[in-house]
Parts: structure tokens; sequence; C-alpha cells
């Protein structure tokens, strides 16, 4: 799964020389006897270019009140350890760090051999002086990181390299890389993320290597989230009582060992809008995706590849709730309101349940959208919906090309527990060891005017419609009217899988 980042798919709204940043720090130009740094920044300070590199030899603060400006082209080199703890940064005041396409500010260790956590963080507190934009959001003052890398920290048990509580931060063109925590811990505050790259991050402490949020406002754009790893939930976004929005995003590549591989929320209010979810996995649910208690909205995006992988000791039994089904191989909802529009599942994979998507207790709604050969061990090649909401339906959908691989009931669409949804003017082909649904409850599916590829009442009841290849029969499926014609359907338009931030 994990692969190599080809650096001409990102933005060239990132404006960084990345490959220059990423593959040696040689950048700035280094004095015959550098600055140190140690304790408190008490007057307002500019770290020249000339002065380059800064050594931060202890933990230091920039004091309330004062502002501490970099200028392109500087590095901050943190000492792995001291005496007296771990080197970071506490801004109580302010930090202008604005670099440029040509000269980056970088922020790394000074080890002679660089590894993940050698400095601890640099973190905002409620006194510092949040970012402000003006009517059309635009920066116009405040703390900001523009053109830098932040790289090599995470130490100390830090949770989040960048950690902004309390305040308002912006990054904007900035590369987040190899720290061994969060790339940006948010807390009561508010972040936003443009033209950037987080990647292989990884935390141990269970939550979101890339972003980490709790009661946040997080807004990204224009950014690739890669290869980052964690522990637990969420490897590349973690929110929690949050109001997210991501928008011509690409989530690639990112581990989550329990739920939502690439990006995970509870308790809040997530945005989705031309996103690529490519190539995430999770050992518990929703390969790309796991929401539960939030109100989500997806719209013309796509999830490929992404994949949900059963380990033989049951990671259910380690959260304390006895062996747990693995579900969702792109996506997972549980007591969510959920609209999803324009968006195409293909291709993901579910070792147990529910190819491409899952969902229990949750108004789903789905429309313009399509499921293409999606693959599920079990049953569900392409969905498993249980407890339907009121309100919940699939429509002007294309579902194609899904398999499960079930020795006795393999199933495009399964349900196991009521309230069913409506299912309407779809277009089905569903293959010849398949049916399209497995209803387990005493409830009668609603499966009026799709299309089949067949208009013969007595094909479709027998073998296409329902029931399994040892139970065919569709008795608690109404399908009747039948489309006469495949339904049309809008061209869905999907955010280049080479490209998501651009």
């Amino acid at each position: 799964m994990r692969h190599p980042v080809n650096l001409c798919f990102l933005s060239p709204l990132l404006g960084i020389t990345l490959i220059a940043l990423l593959a040696g720090l040689s950048i700035a130009a280094e004095t015959e006897d550098p600055i140190k740094i140690c304790g408190e920044i008490t007057e307002n300070t500019t770290w020249k270019t000339s002065q380059s590199p800064i050594i931060v030899t202890c933990p230091s603060t920039v004091t309330a009140g004062v502002a501490l400006t970099i200028e392109p082209g500087v590095q901050i080199r943190f000492k792995k350890a001291s005496r007296k703890g771990r080197p970071g940064m506490l801004i109580d005041g302010q930090l202008i760090a604005k670099g440029t396409e040509g000269k980056p500010i970088i922020f790394t260790s000074d080890a002679r051999k660089p590894f993940q956590g050698d400095w601890s963080s640099i973190r905002f507190t409620k006194s510092s002086i949040p970012t402000q934009f003006d009517a059309k959001g635009n920066y116009v003052g405040g703390s900001i990181f523009e053109f830098a890398v932040i790289e090599m920290g995470g130490g100390a048990g830090k949770m989040g390299v960048i950690e902004v509580r309390d305040t308002a931060l912006l990054l904007n063109n900035v590369v987040i890389h190899k720290n061994a925590a969060s790339g940006v811990r948010v807390k009561n505050a508010s972040v936003t993320i443009l033209n950037s790259l987080l990647q292989s991050n990884s935390n141990s402490q269970a939550f979101g290597s890339g972003v980490l949020a709790h009661s946040a406002t997080v807004t990204i754009k224009n950014t690739d989230i890669i290869d980052n790893h964690v522990a637990g939930q969420g490897a590349g976004v973690f929110a929690h009582d949050s109001t997210v929005s991501v928008a011509d995003v690409r989530f690639m590549g990112n581990r989550s060992d329990a739920n939502g591989g690439g990006l995970f929320v509870t308790d809040s209010t997530l945005d989705v809008t031309r996103v690529v979810f490519d190539q995430n996995e999770t050992v518990g649910r929703g390969g790309a995706l796991y929401a539960a208690r939030s109100t989500v909205t997806v719209e013309d995006s796509s999830f490929t590849a992404n994949e949900t992988l059963f380990l033989a000791f049951g990671h259910g039994e380690v959260q304390g709730r006895g062996p747990v089904k693995v579900r969702g191989g792109a996506a997972y909802f549980r007591d969510a309101v959920v609209t999803i529009g324009g968006t195409a599942f293909a291709k993901n994979k579910a070792d147990m349940e529910c190819g491409a998507l899952g969902s229990e207790g949750t108004k789903l709604v789905i429309y313009n959208s399509a499921f293409l050969d999606n693959w599920a061990k079990e049953s569900g090649s392409a969905m498993c919906i249980d407890s339907s909401q009121p309100g919940s339906l699939i429509s002007s959908t294309t579902i194609a090309g899904n398999i499960s691989t079930h020795s006795d009931y393999p199933s495009t669409v399964f349900m196991q527990n009521g309230p069913l949804l409506q299912i309407s003017n779809n277009n089905f082909f569903v293959g010849p060891k398949e049916v399209a649904f497995r209803n387990l409850t005493h409830l009668k599916l609603k499966a009026h005017q799709n299309w089949w590829g067949t208009t013969d009442e007595n094909t479709l009841r027998s073998s296409v419609v329902g029931g399994s290849l040892t139970m065919p029969s569709a008795e608690n499926i109404t399908f009747v009217p039948i489309k006469q014609a495949p339904v049309e359907i809008p061209e869905l338009k999907l955010p280049p899988r080479n490209g998501g931030a651009s």
C-alpha cells in the first residue's frame, strides 16, 4: 500500500521547490557563528537571512505582545535535547514566518543524523495574535506560516508539531512531514491550511497524524495528505466536535490501525468537495472515511482502491467489545446524516463486508453517483445499509461490476436490520453469480423504477433482484414497475486523481 510520492503530482500552487526541500536542507546559507536562542524573546525581533541558521537550544517563548518575524531563507534548527528539556517554541505573542517560493523557511532538527521527534513543537496559545483575514479571505495580519517546511518534530510526548489552542492560524504553501506527532493539532481554535503537503507523519498516541482537531474549525484547501500512519483513528485527519471543510484535497496512502484510514469525524459537521480518496486503508471500518454522529456532505469526489483489512486477532477485542467485523472499504457511517452527490466509488475492497460503503442508524441520501467494480469477501460488494433513518434514498446512481465472494450469499447491497431505505431510479448491472439485494429483515424493500438490463420480470425475480444462489427469491423485495430503459444520469465531474491539490 505504501508508495513514494511523485512530486510532479503536487500543485504548482505549492510554489516551493519541493524536490530541493525534501531531498536536502542546504538552501539557507550558514554563518560561521550561528545565533543561539534559549529562553524568552521579550522584544520585537527579526531573524535575518544573514544570521541563518538560528539554533534553538532549549524551550523558548515569544512573550505576549511581542512579534517574531523570520525572513525568507532562514533555517531554524532545534537541538535534539538539553538539560532544560527538548527544545521547541511557545508563541504567546506573534510569529510571522513568511518565506518565498525560492527561499522557504525551514524548521528542522540540528542533529547530525536527524530523526523524527528530535525536537518538540511550536505551540500557539490563547494570548498569541490570531491570523486575521479580510472579507475576501485574504491574509491581512496576525501569526502565519507561508512557504515553510516543518519536520523532525513531535518529540517529548507532544501530540502536534504545530499546536494551536484558543487562537487562529494560517498555514499557506507549507510542507509538514516526517514528524513523530500530528502535523497540526487544533483545540478550541481555528486553522486554515492552503496549498500544502502533510506527509509521513506518525502519531503513536492514536489520533490524526495529519491533523488532530477537538472543538475546532478546520479548513483545508488545495492540499495533499499522504502516507500518514496512526495507531488508532483517522490517519489523515481526526476531528471531534468540530467543523471541518476539505476542498480540492487528496488523501492518499494513509493507514489507520482502527477506523477511518484517511478521515475520521465524530460529533462534527463535515463538508467534502472535489476530494480524492485513493489507496487509504484501515483494519477497522471506513478505509478512507469514517463518520459517527455527524452531518456529512460529499460532493464531486472519488473513492478509489481504498481498503479495510481483517486481522486475525480481531480489532474489536482491543476495544473491549468482542470481535467486530471490518466493513466499508471506502466509507462507513454510524448514526449520521449523510448526503453524497456526484461521487464515484470504484475498486474499493473489504476483507469482510461492504466493499465500498457501510452505514448504520444513518439518514443516507445518495444521488448522481456510481459504485463500480468494488469487492467484498462476504456480502454487500457495493454497500451494506442497516437501520436506515427516514428520508434515506439511493437514486440516479449506476451500480455495476461489483463482486462479493460469499459462498452462499453473494450480494451487491446487503441489509440485515431495518428500517429500510428506498432504492429507485438507478441503473443496476449484476453479475451471473450475484444478486442485487440480500434483505434479511422482515420488511419489504422498495426498489421500484430501476433499470436492470432486462425487463423480464421472471428472470429478475428468480436470479437477479434478490435472494442468493441457495435461496433465489425476491419475496421481500418489490421491484415492479421496472424501468424500460436506462436512467439518464449526469456525467460525474470527478477531481483529477493525479492532482487533487490543483
